[in-house]
């Protein structure tokens, strides 16, 4: 099994997948009679009662399914779902590949590799804001509802990412409309 990163939010993720068989179905062990167990991994054993149901939903199953070697894969993927993003955003630059690559790989989403799950999701910024680019001269209500379901999601995912969008949306949608006021 590999580790990277620190051993943070790690630990909790590594030891699910090896014990997650226990509380659904009888095992010798018995851990899921035990309280501290329970308490423990309540957030992995009800997915959907924690603040980011979707990304809790995700990798308790998946790590279920697949044991703890799945946890370098899931990080794998959301730093591939990081470049594809990044890059769709980006791409009508002059060199829209790099920028990409500098926002995948940035100070940010290296600390956070491999410690935090739901932090390192950041390809939920750019398919964000590529939306709210797209659509900034023609909103309808299809649109509306759209963004509005995408940013449901997103907070449902991860909700510091989630935050971050809604300030950046405030404060796009309050200089946008100073902007048209003025001219």
């Amino acid at each position: 099994m590999v580790i990277l990163g620190g051993l943070d939010d790690q630990t909790l993720l590594l030891a699910w997948g090896n014990v997650s068989k226990c509380f659904f179905s009888k095992c010798s062990s018995g851990l899921s009679e035990f309280y501290v167990y329970k308490d423990i991994f309540s957030g992995l054993i009800h997915p959907l009662q924690g603040n980011q149901p979707i990304i809790g939903l995700i990798v308790s199953r998946v790590m279920y399914i697949f044991g703890s070697n799945s946890l370098l894969p899931m990080f794998i993927i959301a730093i591939l779902l990081n470049l594809i993003f990044s890059y769709l955003l980006f791409r009508k630059f002059r060199f829209g590949f790099g920028y990409a690559l500098i926002f995948t790989f940035s100070a940010y989403a290296w600390s956070h590799f491999g410690i935090h799950i739901d932090l390192i999701q950041l390809w939920v910024l750019p398919l964000f804001v590529y939306f709210i680019l797209r659509f900034q001269n023609e909103l309808t209500i299809k649109r509306i509802i759209l963004l509005s379901v995408l940013l449901t999601s997103i907070i449902l995912i991860s909700n510091y990412n989630g935050f971050i969008l809604l300030v950046f949306l405030f404060c796009y949608s309050l200089s946008k409309s100073l902007i048209d006021r003025l001219v």
